[in-house]
């Protein structure tokens, strides 16, 4: 059996060839013979990751453990080779998890805006706009008169 210089990454391989050779030796010749056939898939990702994480090829933040619990790994195993089946889980995790964090700050970002005080009225500032057709007579003359007052003072009035 290989020996894993590797701690952690190595050592979840380590134990798969270590359980392998167990069972062989348990069940015998007779029951190995079957179970061998539809493990030769098995024993060659085994022997494939082995040798990667022995040479160092692994992708930076690639979690062995994790990614062999996981099905749609597995299902890149059997699709793409090994290595690059590697890269690709690597990067849709990483991907997966660059999408989580966008959501958190944006969470984040509309809390923090939810707090700022907003105004009442966004018009409140502008003036209002006198309706000179629906204003009464009296109105009329009274505010005719303001105007001329105004005028008097040397206020320019636009209409």
């Amino acid at each position: 059996m290989k020996k894993g210089t590797e701690t952690g990454k190595g050592s979840a391989i380590e134990e798969a060839l270590q359980n392998q050779t167990e069972a062989r030796q348990d069940a015998g010749a007779d029951e190995a013979a079957p179970a061998g056939r539809g493990d030769e898939r098995f024993d060659a990702l085994v022997d494939e990751l082995h040798r990667l994480v022995q040479s160092g090829s692994v992708p930076e933040g690639f979690d062995l453990r994790t990614a062999c619990t996981d099905a749609a790994f597995l299902q890149l195993t059997q699709e793409l080779p090994m290595e690059a089946a590697m890269r690709v889980y690597a990067a849709e995790r990483r991907a997966d998890e660059a999408e989580t964090r966008a959501r958190e700050r944006l969470a984040l970002q509309m809390q923090s805006r939810a707090a700022l005080p907003q105004a009442v009225r966004g018009s409140a500032g502008a003036p209002v706009e006198r309706d000179y057709a629906s204003m009464s007579s009296r109105d009329f003359r009274a505010l005719e008169q303001q105007f001329k007052r105004a005028a008097q003072r040397g206020i320019k009035i636009r209409l």
